[in-house]
């Protein structure tokens, strides 16, 4: 592949966005149950990269904005 060594885990609040995702074979996201490397968790996000034993090199977010209450969390220092 073009990145060799890439892990990602992605994160979905809602579970039947993940169930959708059969319906895009033809893309990235068909990729997604087929690579190890490329997991899918249905949780809240700022839970889970706060939990012991995560450590991420590169978060990307969407959806959500500095002003609502706990959303500047996500930002680098």
């Amino acid at each position: 592949g073009a990145h060799p060594g890439l892990q990602a885990d992605g994160l979905e609040l809602v579970p039947e966005v993940v169930e959708t995702f059969s319906l895009f074979g033809a893309s990235a996201a068909g990729e997604i149950g087929r690579n190890p490397r490329l997991r899918v968790h249905v949780a809240d996000a700022r839970r889970f990269v706060r939990a012991p034993g995560g450590r991420y090199d590169v978060i990307v977010a969407d959806l959500y904005h500095p002003s609502v209450d706990g959303s500047g969390a996500l930002y680098a220092r």
